[in-house]
């Protein structure tokens, strides 16, 4: 009898650990009426890729990986939207927004919903939205580091191995190439991955902390870190994108966008 109640007791106290441990630390902040959400990352290990793919063909640092820890910290559930850059900056940049959403015909192109990605913003646009934001929340946000972002993607220390960020089938965690109709849609509308982050592989792709500096012999050329998948492509977790800093910090695309951390 006593073994039975011993074993029964064993039972409870791990059963109440378990409800203790939350799935993940998600806090929501609010900005203007205007909510967020921030996910907070144990820390960990990996090995990063770092190829840097110029062309499907062409790439430089081919094979090259680099092994790095990251600390704990926290990341947006999911990319800035519309609505939360509106709020801060008090004006929309976006592409797929109600800027461009009527044709010469004046029908109209798409939906509108502030829910969207916002894009066509350089990184330049980004550190002022960020330094805004900062001043708002009394936070410290920041653009994630390409190892953060990329152990994220991965699924952090409960990744599962997967090619896309939460699934072995693209489709059902990004808007790429093949079912997005050619633009950006709401985000959180695909399954999360492990640490219940969304569209990490596919909405627009977003800006990193690192640049690449390429020494030519007539010219340097910077490459500016952009992670994961646009709506107009099929990218696995590990591919590291770029923007060309031809033109300065003030390029803008309306396939790149940005994710906060903290």
């Amino acid at each position: 009898m006593k073994k039975i109640l011993y074993l029964l007791l064993i039972g409870l106290l791990a059963l109440t650990a378990c409800q203790d441990e939350p799935e993940a630390a998600i806090e929501t902040i609010t900005v203007n009426g205007v909510s967020f959400k921030m996910v907070k990352v144990k820390g960990g290990s990996l090995t990063m890729n770092m190829e840097l793919q110029l062309t499907p063909t062409s790439a430089l640092f081919r094979d090259s990986t680099l092994d790095v820890t990251v600390d704990d910290y926290s990341i947006g559930q999911t990319e800035v939207t519309q609505a939360l850059w509106l709020a801060v900056m008090g004006s929309n940049p976006s592409y797929f927004s109600s800027n461009n959403n009527y044709n010469e015909n004046d029908e109209r192109v798409f939906e509108d919903d502030l829910n969207r990605p916002v894009e066509f913003v350089s990184l330049r646009d980004c550190q002022t939205f960020i330094e805004k934001l900062n001043e708002l929340t009394g936070r410290h946000f920041r653009i994630p580091s390409e190892a953060e972002w990329e152990f994220a993607a991965r699924g952090g220390n409960k990744t599962h191995g997967y090619p896309y960020a939460g699934s072995d089938n693209l489709d059902e965690v990004a808007w790429c190439r093949e079912n997005s109709d050619g633009m950006t849609h709401p985000v959180g509308q695909k399954k999360p991955n492990e640490l219940d982050l969304y569209d990490m592989s596919g909405n627009v792709r977003e800006f990193c902390l690192e640049f690449v500096r390429l020494n030519q012999i007539y010219e340097t050329t910077i490459f500016q870190i952009a992670r994961g998948g646009s709506y107009n492509e099929n990218i696995e977790v590990w591919y590291r994108g770029w923007i060309s800093h031809r033109a300065g910090f003030e390029i803008r695309m309306n396939v790149v966008g940005l994710r906060l951390a903290e």
